[in-house]
């Protein structure tokens, strides 16, 4: 996130607990979510103030927007398509040859085992 999508997600968070922003804020907030898109930050603000009466902080943040990212991509493993899976055919007399013919080669040669 930029300064100015720090500045949209303090404003959401300001909107749930009154909280006063000052450039200052919105500096600092930058530098601890900067690796997070405004998308995520925001769910993950709603995440935390769903769930907690705790005032937030930008670890808490953090902490709730690795359980966004880690839902997302579950939905992904989800509905991504299922490998084919391989037709099973079973030719019963070529295993057996071939099973056989494993015997009788450790049968010559024990030392193999």
């Amino acid at each position: 996130m930029d300064l100015d999508d720090t500045a949209k997600l303090l404003t959401i968070i300001a909107a749930y607990d009154n909280r006063n922003v000052q450039r200052e804020t919105v500096v600092v907030w930058q530098q601890a979510l900067a690796h997070l898109t405004l998308d995520v930050a925001q769910q993950a603000v709603v995440l935390h103030f769903k769930e907690s009466l705790a005032y937030l902080l930008p670890g808490h943040v953090n902490a709730s927007a690795r359980r966004v990212l880690d839902d997302r991509a579950r939905q992904q493993r989800i509905s991504a398509p299922a490998l084919e899976r391989p037709a099973i055919t079973l030719d019963r007399a070529a295993h057996e040859a071939e099973v056989a013919q494993w015997v009788q080669h450790y049968r010559e040669h024990p030392d193999e085992r």
